[in-house]
């Protein structure tokens, strides 16, 4: 609801010793705690040049708080500051958090919107996730002055940020790699939000079509027996971006990486993929078929992949698979991908 005048004079009075003993205010009881949310809620009302501030620590440790009740103050405080009122809900808070347009002059604004969004990847909830994710992903559109930010904040569990990233510049890999991204990442490759896995593959897969040396690291990772097994994942989305990682891996691999997805049934776990028809999908398996053949033909070493086909039960697939394409019109594959199928 509006705040009156008299709420505007106490306002102005008390913003002055407010950051003096802010960190007295969060160290106190819940029930302190959830009054303080709601002063903050009925302050959030004003401009964002007069409570920008909100999102400094004392905002945060509200976010962080392990109860709910003090956590969703904290959220409606944040609605506030952005002009969606207390009533807003959380996803269009978020959106708009992240569809501001910001000056030259209030790139600290956004570094603080940043440090909130790494606290509310945290939070144990999915709708919350997802919404983070989805207003990353506007936000990272700002251009390469977000990018910048976002890597000096830390946000390294943001995925949609890391996976922006690592579709922009090989150094911007590398650097990732440098400052441990996979050992931020690890706790989250199990992770039964569909939304984070899709999330996930996709800034792998974006690795993966980067250097070979960058494409190498995926392996310490020990992850694509579950990438290959997600490509039956009921998340259409998950299994088309498990195909593009594993995909985009194939092509640069040696012998030696193609053995580990090969013995991890990949060709087996293909057979989804032969129910949807989808052509740039079926296009692109057949292409990594055919990469794989063309890698064990030069290695002399056919035998190795046909055996692991027929011990799988696999090779009726790889059959069906071309008989689709046929279907689907790619002729400039199947002729290949059938001489070596015949030798």
């Amino acid at each position: 609801m509006p705040i009156n005048n008299s709420e505007i004079i106490w306002r102005e009075y008390w913003l002055i010793d407010w950051k003096e003993h802010r960190i007295h205010f969060l160290d106190s009881s819940r029930e302190i705690k959830l009054e303080i949310g709601i002063i903050l809620s009925r302050i959030a009302y004003s401009s964002s040049l007069t409570t920008s501030f909100l999102l400094e620590p004392a905002l945060f440790g509200l976010l962080n708080d392990t109860d709910s009740e003090v956590v969703v103050q904290g959220l409606q405080s944040i609605g506030n500051i952005i002009g969606d009122g207390q009533t807003a809900r959380l996803s269009e808070m978020l959106f708009n958090i992240c569809r501001c347009k910001f000056t030259q002059g209030e790139s600290c604004f956004l570094e603080s919107i940043t440090q909130t969004l790494n606290l509310l990847i945290h939070y144990p909830n999915e709708g919350v996730q997802t919404n983070v994710l989805n207003c990353i992903e506007q936000l990272m559109k700002s251009g390469d002055r977000s990018i910048e930010i976002l890597i000096r904040n830390g946000l390294f569990l943001s995925l949609v940020s890391i996976g922006y990233i690592c579709s922009t510049k090989s150094d911007y890999i590398d650097y990732l790699l440098d400052h441990g991204l996979y050992y931020h990442l690890k706790p989250l490759l199990l992770n039964e939000n569909m939304v984070i896995r899709e999330n996930i593959y996709w800034m792998l897969s974006n690795i993966a079509a980067g250097t070979k040396e960058q494409m190498l690291t995926l392996f310490s990772l020990d992850i694509f027996p579950q990438v290959i097994q997600d490509l039956g994942c009921s998340s259409y989305n998950v299994r088309i971006e498990a195909c593009w990682l594993i995909g985009n891996t194939l092509f640069q691999c040696d012998i030696e990486q193609a053995n580990t997805l090969v013995d991890s049934q990949l060709f087996y776990s293909m057979q989804h993929f032969l129910v949807i028809k989808d052509s740039r999908l079926v296009n692109h398996l057949l292409r990594m078929i055919l990469v794989l053949l063309r890698l064990y033909t030069s290695h002399n070493n056919l035998s190795y992949l046909s055996n692991r086909l027929e011990g799988t039960g696999s090779n009726m697939y790889v059959t069906k698979f071309v008989k689709l394409s046929k279907h689907l019109l790619f002729t400039e594959i199947i002729p290949s991908v059938l001489q070596h199928l015949k030798s």
